[in-house]
């Protein structure tokens, strides 16, 4: 969700709504030059989430934050 909103307070809106819009299932992309994608096992509290990752230097449980997500999707059914 890239910042294009006209208002500071109009995307800090925004990209509240698109953090708590996140849930387990879902399938998220990440900041960074690679486009870490990884699926949410849960969602913490404290702005973090709990991933399953598939493209690490290890495969296995990952750790990210909220603030890193660039996007997300989720099956449908």
């Amino acid at each position: 969700l890239a910042p294009w909103f006209k208002s500071p307070a109009q995307y800090k809106v925004e990209r509240a709504a698109f953090e708590q819009s996140i849930r387990p299932g879902d399938c998220i992309t990440l900041n960074g030059a690679n486009n870490h994608h990884a699926i949410v096992t849960k969602v913490n509290p404290d702005g973090t989430v709990e991933t399953m990752d598939g493209n690490k230097p290890h495969v296995g449980p990952g750790h990210q934050k909220l603030s890193n997500v660039t996007s997300f999707y989720r099956p449908n059914g």
